[in-house]
């Protein structure tokens, strides 16, 4: 899976949006978001836009998100993709934890 397909699946399920939702609202079939979220399919940016749009979330946000774990080996850089990773690894933490309250 790639970065960015791992950031817009928790995006997704950080919102509690269905597959079938987000599909029907960005105007794609349901088989190819599911293949942008396994990273199968790479996301364009007038899609990313979309799902911007949708989530109210900058898509700067969405790239930050979506770090390359081996990109940028200066300090700065470093800073930036552990940020983006413990980001996500919150997100994904707080979505288990729902779903194991419910």
């Amino acid at each position: 899976m790639s970065n960015v397909s791992r950031a817009l699946l928790i995006i997704r399920k950080y919102h509690n949006v269905k597959q079938t939702e987000l599909s029907n609202h960005l105007n794609v079939s349901n088989s190819y978001l599911c293949e942008i979220e396994k990273g199968r399919k790479n996301i364009n940016l007038d899609l990313l836009k979309k799902y911007s749009g949708y989530f109210d979330i900058p898509v700067s946000s969405i790239l930050f998100l979506s770090e390359r774990m081996d990109s940028d080996k200066g300090l700065a850089g470093k800073f930036r993709v552990e940020a983006a990773n413990l980001l996500l690894k919150i997100l994904e933490w707080s979505i288990d934890k729902e779903q194991n309250d419910e």
